[in-house]
């Protein structure tokens, strides 16, 4: 990609539809695509029909996936008409049965969402309310007691996510104890350091864990952490620092909107500080173009973050377990020059592993007692659970046949690889397709199986 033209997927600008501006917006989308290529767009307002049929004519015309995104805290209905508007995050809170509550909401949310063709949903808001005046968030929130808004994110997030939506934790790291709206003017957050890792860091920290797809960054300064009082929007110690380095989050990093007060620069100032300080998404800049043009300037490289995008976003159901279910049982792997197949069980099909491996440069070893190096060789063993089969594992002459020092990848059961004598030791679970496809990439690439094995050794 272009490295100019690919500055337009790091912006996401808006649509504003009322009665009277639904043909202009659709005209203005129309022309965004040509003229920048932006990674999606922002919706407010609009009948649920109206909607639905302009966001599949985006996709037709775009030619390529695009994200929908609506702020949609209050349920879908509060912004399409004809869906389901929700009460408040704090009603859901004082609710008896708020954990299955939030859970069921953010399930609700999403499905009328992608009804609609949204498919990024700009909830739950994660923040702490613990300042009674805060103009801005009050029953937006859970509430001020930080494990009740973490339990209740996490649960919302899960509810929306296994929807089919993705889910986004907003405001990082925590508008909840402010007295101004960043609408308006820069927020201050905590000066206590401590009151802030307790308490407002909390409920993002149950996002992350709960893989929420992406979280927005506040216009606040953060005087706990970052003296220079820069909104955290700008401040590559508040974005990279903490919420990459320190608290581990790989999803996506949007901002709040640009046309806020609270940013406290121009919008293309902004722009350029934004994503120096490493947000991924640029949101509802007035002057998307303007936006664009700044950036297409400068040397850095858009396309990192392109592909952090096109990850998050654009990974199905079938790929993301079959990326993220392979387990490191023991051992660490080395990057594989041969390999060998053995397999009992004929309802097994091997050949997309065999085929994946050849087109790696990895030479297929027919036998044990063939000459090669067994610490760069890689053993791949078929077996799974079946009616009649009598046993859940690979027969023992399998597992007698496996060489002595290599890696072994089990696709299916796991539990002969908690004593197998070998260098190394995986767990995939199943033999989908895909998920022999992602073990040899992983292996060919050196990359970090982050698997969690779901048995203990027996």
């Amino acid at each position: 990609m272009d490295k100019n033209f690919a500055w337009g997927k790091k912006i996401m600008p808006a649509l504003r539809f009322d009665k009277n501006s639904f043909s202009e917006e659709r005209d203005k989308a129309f022309k965004l695509l040509d003229s920048i290529s932006p990674c999606g767009f922002l919706i407010f307002g609009g009948k649920a029909d109206d909607i639905a049929d302009l966001t599949s004519e985006l996709l037709r015309r775009s030619g390529r996936r695009l994200l929908f995104a609506a702020d949609l805290e209050f349920g879908a209905g509060q912004q399409f008409e004809g869906l389901t508007r929700l009460p408040s995050a704090a009603a859901i809170s004082a609710s008896y049965d708020a954990s299955a509550l939030a859970c069921l909401a953010g399930r609700l949310t999403a499905k009328e969402a992608l009804s609609v063709g949204v498919n990024l949903i700009f909830a739950p808001v994660c923040d702490v309310n613990t300042e009674p005046l805060n103009p801005i968030i009050n029953v937006r929130s859970f509430g001020s007691d930080s494990q009740r808004v973490s339990e209740l994110s996490r649960n919302w997030i899960h509810g929306a996510q296994a929807a089919g939506a993705f889910a986004c934790a907003k405001h990082f790291p925590g508008h909840g104890s402010t007295i101004f709206d960043s609408h308006e003017k820069l927020a201050e957050g905590p000066r206590d350091p401590d009151e802030f890792k307790t308490k407002h860091l909390e409920p993002f920290k149950s996002a992350i864990s709960a893989c929420v797809k992406s979280i927005m960054v506040a216009h606040m300064t953060v005087p706990a952490i970052d003296d220079s009082l820069l909104p955290a929007t700008l401040s590559s110690r508040i974005v990279t620092d903490l919420l990459r380095k320190e608290m581990g989050f790989d999803g996506v990093v949007i901002t709040d909107a640009l046309i806020m007060s609270g940013i406290g620069t121009s919008e293309e100032d902004a722009a350029i500080k934004a994503v120096k300080a490493g947000c991924d998404i640029l949101l509802y800049p007035t002057d998307a173009e303007k936006v664009f043009s700044v950036l297409s300037q400068l040397d850095d490289d858009p396309n990192p973050s392109i592909k952090r995008i096109d990850r998050i976003f654009g990974i199905d159901i079938v790929e993301s377990i079959s990326n993220s279910a392979i387990t490191l049982i023991k051992g660490a792997p080395t990057k594989p020059s041969s390999f060998m197949i053995l397999s009992d069980d004929a309802r097994l099909d091997p050949s997309p592993f065999r085929q994946a491996a050849i087109s790696a440069g990895w030479k297929e070893i027919s036998t044990k007692d063939e000459v090669f190096d067994h610490e760069k060789c890689v053993t791949a063993v078929f077996a799974m659970p079946g009616a009649w089969r009598g046993r859940s594992g690979p027969s023992q002459s399998v597992i007698s046949s496996i060489p002595i020092d290599t890696g072994v990848i089990s696709f299916g059961d796991p539990y002969f690889l908690f004593d197998l004598d070998c260098n190394y030791a995986l767990a995939a679970y199943d033999a989908h397709p895909s998920t022999q496809n992602a073990v040899v990439s992983k292996l060919n690439n050196g990359e970090i199986f982050k698997g969690t094995c779901p048995f203990v050794k027996p």
